[in-house]
């Protein structure tokens, strides 16, 4: 009996974060969060697609093109230095850099 509370519990939570995925840009990311943290708590038992996202809930639209690419591709032209502060200017970062070449220094020595 507490076996068919759990179940319908892990459904109801399921439910629940199915329902903030649509404005998440990474869902897909968020989702495979959720199949860990299922399989972490639940030691991989009943697994299904009513407690796991077996099949992604977003629709198939969503996957036709991601906010910003998963991955890039960088190939040195003239020197270290150059490589990396065209891959470092090009982070998303949310912080200013206090001395970006001095820094860029430090990775070219160690």
């Amino acid at each position: 009996h507490d076996i068919d509370k759990e179940s319908v519990f892990l459904q109801k939570v399921k439910e629940r974060y199915t329902q903030l995925l649509p404005n998440y840009p990474r869902f897909e990311i968020a989702e495979s969060f959720f199949n860990s943290v299922y399989c972490r708590l639940f030691h991989h038992r009943e697994l299904n697609k009513k407690n796991l996202f077996v099949f992604s809930s977003q629709p198939a639209y969503r996957f036709a093109q991601a906010p910003r690419p998963l991955s890039r591709t960088f190939v040195i032209q003239s020197d270290l230095p150059a490589l990396l502060q065209d891959i470092l200017s090009r982070l998303p970062l949310r912080l200013p850099w206090q001395n970006k070449s001095r820094d860029i220094q430090f990775i070219c020595q160690t």
